[in-house]
């Protein structure tokens, strides 16, 4: 009877196990793959129940309109600091962060770096990031995420690949400190293949002579499933180099992942 008890302790011990043994980056597959298999349903939409906007939705129009362009954008005729200059790079001679008051003769900014990111001995990942102002209106930046899963009990590995690319704008463009918003598209490769909206806000701080902190939070859905990104990094400069450090937080469908990031940049 012992050793019959013995046996059924084991093999719950082993199910268990087998359960377990279904990783993070699975589920997360799984989910987006049975959103996107799930039949959607269409609305039929009529010439006849088109009508006419009353007033009252005129009026909200027009009222929409002018909090995206002062709230959103902003009033360039009034806010001296959205006619400031991007820096090649930041502490720029004798500037602070992304943006100075004195015009320079090439005003754009390339930046290229990459973050290793580590949560435990079977679950890491690699963050390359690519960011563009041409100018100092908007730029553009692409993120493409990596990620890696071991199975210590079925000695498998599963990946995940998540590109984001974003057009950014910055509302508030102070030397020590810039602030603002994004919109683009996010993308999950391998087996996955899909693509939804993405929105989101960032910002720099610029406190300490070479010393900044920069943060992004990032949200976009897939069928319904949420792919968001959240990451936060204390940096240090030195010419055009650039060493970061900071946490990093990701939620594809259910699973969250949460990192440690360690990285390196170059401003071109």
């Amino acid at each position: 009877m012992k050793k019959v008890f013995l046996i059924f302790l084991l093999l719950l011990f082993l199910s268990f196990q087998v359960s377990l043994s279904q990783n993070k980056i699975d589920r997360s597959k799984k989910e987006l793959k049975a959103a996107k298999e799930e039949p959607e349903t269409k609305k039929r939409t009529t010439a006849d129940d088109r009508k006419e906007m009353p007033l009252v939705g005129k009026v909200f129009m027009y009222m929409t309109w002018g909090v995206f362009k002062y709230v959103v954008i902003g009033d360039y005729n009034s806010e001296e600091h959205l006619e400031n200059y991007v820096n090649r790079h930041p502490f720029q001679e004798q500037t602070l962060g992304n943006y100075t008051a004195l015009k320079k003769e090439r005003n754009f900014q390339f930046l290229v770096s990459e973050n290793l990111l580590y949560s435990n001995s079977n679950l890491f990942a690699n963050r390359l990031t690519l960011q563009y102002r041409p100018f100092s209106h908007f730029y553009f930046k692409t993120d493409f995420h990596q990620l890696f899963e071991r199975n210590p009990i079925s000695h498998t590995q599963d990946q995940l690949s998540l590109f984001q690319f974003n057009l950014m704008y910055d509302r508030i463009r102070f030397q020590e400190f810039n602030f603002g918003w994004n919109i683009g598209l996010t993308y999950i490769g391998n087996d996955i293949k899909q693509a939804g909206l993405n929105l989101g806000i960032h910002f720099d701080t610029f406190l300490i002579k070479n010393i900044s902190f920069s943060g992004d939070l990032n949200w976009s859905s897939m069928n319904s499933i949420p792919v968001n990104t959240y990451t936060f990094k204390g940096n240090y400069h030195f010419r055009k180099n650039v060493c970061s450090f900071g946490f990093e937080h990701l939620k594809i469908g259910t699973p969250q992942y949460n990192f440690v990031t360690l990285g390196i940049g170059h401003y071109f």
